[in-house]
């Protein structure tokens, strides 16, 4: 159980560093918003699997993955040669990217691993949170998407 936590904390730990960095990056107000409220709930829930880990006796790995920082200078890049007007679509589908991937990677945990009660319940919620925000991003996208008429 506790390899297979530690693999959800490098994910959320990569997810928050990315928001950090496209928060940084973008000038549109509302993307800095929500960048910042999801790396602090990447953070708190990184920190809530660490507490687990630990109290079953392990100690976990605070890093972040080559992937996630190939990634990262992947959508810096991304940022830097896009308008200013496209900045934030291009922004929003790597974000719907990583969190999609981070759902699958709950669900790869929830299927397949044997855990307790207490454990699953507080995964579950993780990943509830994670798919609303997708859903809030992808709202937000479409409303930025100029109409057909």
């Amino acid at each position: 159980m506790n390899s297979a936590l530690q693999d959800l904390i490098l994910r959320l730990q990569d997810a928050e560093k990315g928001y950090i960095e496209v928060k940084n990056a973008t000038d549109d107000t509302n993307l800095m918003r929500w960048c910042e409220k999801y790396s602090s709930e990447r953070h708190e829930m990184h920190k809530s699997i660490e507490r687990i880990i630990e109290e079953n006796g392990g100690k976990p790995e605070v890093h972040t993955s080559f992937l996630g920082e190939l990634h990262r200078v992947f959508i810096d890049m991304k940022i830097s040669a896009t308008s200013v007007k496209n900045q934030v679509n291009e922004v929003i589908v790597e974000i719907e990217r990583g969190a999609s991937k981070l759902v699958e990677d709950y669900d790869n945990v929830l299927e397949n691993v044997d855990m307790p009660i207490s454990v699953r319940d507080l995964l579950v919620g993780h990943k509830n949170i994670i798919v609303s925000e997708i859903e809030s991003i992808t709202s937000f996208k479409k409303a930025k998407e100029p109409t057909l008429i």
